[in-house]
Formats: C-alpha cells, sequence, structure tokens
C-alpha cells in the first residue's frame, strides 16, 4: 500500500465519509476497474493510505491520530504538529492558507480532509519536521526500507514506502515527498545518510 502498487486506481476523493469502515466499504463497493494485480503497477491514490491507518488502528487499539501522537509527536518533541485543524485555532503563530479567486488573493480556512489526513494531514513547523527526519535518519535499520527502490517513476527517481528515492543525486541518495491541501504546497528532501535536509 506504501508503494502504491495495490491496482486501485485514483478515485474520487470523498471527504464525506465518516471513520474507517465506510471508507473501506466505499472501496469494497467502488465501481472502478483494476489497473493491474497487485505489485504490477505504481499508482499513486489516497485511498490506500487509509487502508493502513485502518491496520494501525487494529494493531495498536488506539486511534490512527492517537498511535502517531503517541510514537512519534510526543517522543520527538514535535508540540506544533497535529491533525487536528481546532487545535490550530488554540496556537499563535500559525500559517495562514490563501487561494486565488477570478485573479484575487484571499484568506481561506484550513481544509477539513476527513480520512484523507491518514495520507498527509499533519500540520506541522519546520522545526518538528526536522525531528522527525532526524529520526529516519538516526535510525536506518528500522525506517531505511522507507527509501528503498521498488518502482520507477523516471529515469533519475523512484518510488519507496512512501517516500521518492534518488538513489544516486551526485554520490547521494535523495529521498523526499511532496503534497498539497487547499492554500498550500510543500516538499521535503533529505539526505539521510548527509544530515541534509530541504523544505519549501
Amino acid at each position: 500500500m506504501l508503494t502504491h502498487s495495490t491496482g486501485v486506481p485514483p478515485l474520487e476523493r470523498r471527504v464525506d465519509l465518516q471513520g474507517f469502515d465506510e471508507h473501506l466499504q466505499y472501496l469494497r463497493d467502488g465501481s472502478f476497474s483494476r489497473l493491474g494485480a497487485p505489485g504490477e503497477y505504481m499508482s499513486y491514490c489516497n485511498d490506500t493510505f487509509l487502508l493502513l491507518g485502518a491496520i494501525v488502528e487494529k494493531a495498536t487499539n488506539m486511534s490512527y491520530f492517537r498511535c502517531i501522537e503517541e510514537f512519534f509527536f510526543k517522543p520527538l518533541g514535535m508540540d506544533r504538529s497535529t491533525f487536528h485543524v481546532e487545535k490550530l485555532k488554540e496556537m499563535t503563530n500559525v500559517s495562514t492558507p490563501y487561494v486565488q479567486d477570478a485573479g484575487e488573493v484571499a484568506v481561506t480556512g484550513w481544509p477539513e480532509l476527513g480520512n484523507y489526513a491518514v495520507g498527509g494531514g499533519i500540520r506541522s513547523t519546520t522545526y518538528d519536521v526536522v525531528q522527525f527526519v532526524n529520526e529516519l535518519a538516526r535510525n536506518e535499520e528500522r525506517y531505511g526500507g522507507m527509501w528503498a527502490p521498488r518502482f520507477s517513476l523516471d529515469r533519475y527517481s523512484q518510488y519507496g514506502y512512501g517516500l521518492v528515492v534518488t538513489p544516486d543525486y551526485d554520490g547521494r541518495t535523495v529521498v523526499g515527498h511532496g503534497g498539497s491541501q487547499l492554500g498550500f504546497r510543500r516538499s521535503l528532501c533529505s539526505c539521510p545518510r548527509r544530515s541534509f535536509l530541504s523544505l519549501c
């Protein structure tokens, strides 16, 4: 699922679905054609991240969001990272999302992501992201598989488990991921073995 090779194509986004059970039913009932057998093709699909969220909940007997808070945010001191829009309202010095509408730039609200928060709904800071990336780099034995190449994206880059991997960027392994929400776009690139990190 982290390699986006389940055979499930990109699907219509359904933020109205409540909880993983509803979303899993949506996937079961979906009238979509598989792209191929699992492992045959790589096609980015946010809905498959939700399956991982459901598995984490089953395995840990806690909500996915609480699990991430307990196992990553708290131990790493990521005090300004959250999945919850309401928590942002309690914080100071928080980014403001903007959109362009009919040529005019306007402030917009933080989007509610529903179940899709599992695949990229963390609102964070540069400091907190550095703590997370340092954790990955310090524990390559545990996390190194995330940047082991699995599927070719282009001549230079491949996809690992949840990360884009460029195995030989001037002799260095570069890993990263990008994403967007309404009002924001960001990209992370890191050389885990060289203590280098770029956030845009």
